[in-house]
């Protein structure tokens, strides 16, 4: 998250003075307890803590480079209460999660604090959010957007179908969506879709874990992405952030202080 947030606020620094930061939050920032196997997990209590309090820094330190933030949440599949979906993806009441519970009080820390940033926490399993006159639609892509497992193949038939569904419906109101962003499957990548939608599929920030080991992967580059946003183009310039090695810069704790828990 550290190299991250450097990343972000050494993003051309010469506009600046004319940029506002979009932090997109698109779920799965917790392990939760989804498998029935999570040993080597924290318990969730300890999981709440140092999530607010990573993001908390995080967004602390990026409200000091940008005149305006505007941090947009959604839950994924990882934080979302097993009493309510234990064999499945959560669909009625997605927002009533684990995830949520940080997000609002994210929401509140920066109401008191950080007069510049504002925090967005919909109902809805989708965000919807405007920069420089384009329109961008947010989900996890658990349960919306299906691309598959990207790592293995990429069906863009089937991608251009659904998005074609999504800009034919009113979600955009007048507007059809530049550009779509999904998480959820680990593998990032950047696709034009026949309509000129731009697709944006964010990598992830875990590395391995037992459970991943156990359904065959055994490696992985964690890897974040940061785009531009202007009045002529929806996505221009974009960077992709591999933090693999970030754990060996010590100099970041100066950014974003270690968690120490338990809470």
């Amino acid at each position: 998250s550290a190299l991250f947030a450097e990343q972000i606020m050494n993003y051309k620094p010469h506009y600046r003075k004319e940029t506002d930061l979009v932090l997109v939050i698109n779920g799965d920032i917790i392990a939760g307890m989804i498998h029935n196997q999570e040993f080597f997990v924290d318990l969730l209590t300890t999981q709440f803590a140092g999530t607010l309090n990573i993001l908390m820094q995080m967004i602390s330190y990026l409200a000091t480079g940008f005149r305006s933030v505007k941090v947009v949440f959604q839950p994924g599949n990882h934080g979302r209460s097993m009493h309510k979906s234990s064999t499945d993806r959560g669909t009625t009441h997605k927002w009533d999660s684990y995830e949520t519970q940080i997000y609002i009080a994210v929401r509140e820390v920066c109401h008191a604090k950080l007069p510049n940033v504002q925090v967005e926490v919909p109902v809805t399993p989708f965000a919807i959010f405007e920069a420089q006159g384009h329109s961008f639609f947010v989900t996890h892509s658990d349960t919306i957007i299906n691309v598959g497992n990207l790592g293995s193949a990429l069906n863009m038939k089937s991608i251009n179908n659904q998005i074609n569904k999504l800009n034919a419906s009113k979600l955009g109101g007048n507007k059809t969506f530049a550009g779509v962003l999904l998480g959820h499957v680990h593998t990032p990548t950047l696709q034009l879709m026949e309509s000129g939608c731009m697709l944006i599929v964010n990598g992830c920030l875990s590395g391995l874990d037992p459970y991943a080991m156990a359904i065959g992967i055994f490696d992985s580059n964690p890897t974040q992405q940061i785009f531009e946003v202007t009045p002529k183009h929806a996505v221009g310039d974009v960077r992709f952030i591999q933090v693999k090695d970030a754990d060996e810069n010590k100099a970041l704790d100066k950014i974003i202080k270690p968690f120490q828990g338990p809470f």
